[in-house]
């Protein structure tokens, strides 16, 4: 897990992308960003300026927040990056519910 960044935003191209190369049912870049603006909070790992990981939360803001499209690229799989983006949100979600 070498040089990556945590970030907390996500783009609804790094979503395409992702949702593309795991063979997801792919929905257009306005549907993605529609998505990404009713989301309560993201997370991307970055590696070698690419998307390699990525997850969300959507809710309520009061009560629920459900882990929802948490992807990572297939050749990255079984390397941590999911537990670790999954880990990333939660801490992040203690702070918004």
């Amino acid at each position: 897990m070498n040089n990556i960044r945590i970030v907390d935003s996500l783009s609804a191209e790094d979503l395409y992308y992702l949702r593309e190369c795991l063979g997801w049912k792919l929905l257009s870049i306005e549907q993605l960003e529609r998505a990404l603006k009713n989301t309560m909070c993201m997370v991307s790992i970055i590696k070698d300026d690419k998307c390699i990981a990525c997850g969300r939360v959507v809710g309520d803001y009061s009560v629920k927040g459900v882990l929802s499209d948490i992807l990572v690229h297939p050749d990255y799989q079984k390397s941590g990056y999911g537990k670790l983006v999954v880990t990333h949100l939660l801490k992040r979600i203690i702070n918004i519910i």
